[in-house]
């Protein structure tokens, strides 16, 4: 649902903590697929670039490995929605903060 003011409504969304437990890299642009629980204490799988969208739980669109610092904002693509949230990806690599965009439907 679309609300301009989805923070003043709904207080402001909280940062997704997941495990990524096939990846030491994830990279924007890329797919995950949650395997367990949701979200905020799941984890995902890497399924990378090649991927039919429909596997796809959530697309990464950027990383603090694109921008050099960690993340804050992830409302560009969808502003007004929670659509795309900040989540904070835990990988074989270390720690990296993320936005990614949900995916639901065929």
């Amino acid at each position: 649902m679309f609300s301009p003011i989805i923070d003043v409504l709904c207080g402001p969304a909280p940062v997704a903590r997941v495990y990524v437990s096939n990846a030491a890299l994830v990279e924007s642009g890329a797919c995950l697929t949650l395997s367990s629980t949701n979200w905020a204490t799941g984890t995902a799988e890497y399924q990378g670039f090649d991927v039919p969208a429909y596997r796809c739980t959530a697309f990464v669109d950027i990383t603090d490995l694109d921008t050099g610092v960690p993340l804050a904002v992830c409302q560009e693509n969808y502003p007004g929605t929670r659509l795309t949230f900040l989540a904070e990806l835990t990988t074989s690599a270390g720690v990296m903060t993320a936005c990614l965009t949900a995916h639901a439907g065929a």
